[in-house]
């Protein structure tokens, strides 16, 4: 069940040769996409043996429930979205899935760590930021590119949009 008052977030990486998979995505789901952020390609050593060099991050909010807008759904729908897109076992696409609230973005993930919830056998939770005083505040574990100023800036746009 999705939580009242939050958007799905869901933060793509993927090989610059597959431009169109986002668009593709959304539109296979037929989602109300509320918001888009593009960064264009970047480097990201942790996933170049899989996607290769290039790799392209976009961020996409939506209104619409995914799956029944849990997180446990939410990710399991992701690792089979990932799977589809794969080529020789190696994914193309990465997508993280979780919630935008009032007060926080939540993350959901396949791996553990410490500071990571497990809310299911393998899937876990963690708190990615959370909105405190009027802006965004890190946590030490906060991915790079979830600190950014260009990202920080439209999750504020998109938290405006939670009421709407």
């Amino acid at each position: 069940m999705a939580l009242p008052g939050s958007l799905v977030l869901l933060g793509f990486l993927y090989s610059r040769g597959m431009g169109d998979c986002v668009s593709t995505i959304l539109n296979d789901l037929g989602v109300d996409v509320v918001g888009q952020l593009e960064l264009g390609v970047r480097e990201y050593s942790y996933y170049t043996h899989e996607m290769g060099e290039g790799i392209v991050r976009v961020w996409v909010a939506c209104r619409r429930p995914l799956m029944g807008g849990g997180l446990i759904e939410l990710k399991r729908w992701a690792v089979l979205e990932e799977g589809r897109w794969a080529i020789d076992g190696k994914r193309r696409v990465n997508i993280d899935p979780g919630w935008l609230t009032e007060y926080s973005l939540i993350l959901v993930s396949s791996k553990n760590y410490a500071h990571r919830i497990p809310i299911e056998v393998g899937i876990y939770g963690e708190v990615e930021l959370i909105f405190r005083n009027k802006e965004w505040q890190v946590m030490p574990w906060t991915y790079p590119d979830y600190q950014l100023p260009v990202f920080l800036d439209w999750l504020t746009l998109m938290r405006g949009k939670l009421k709407r």
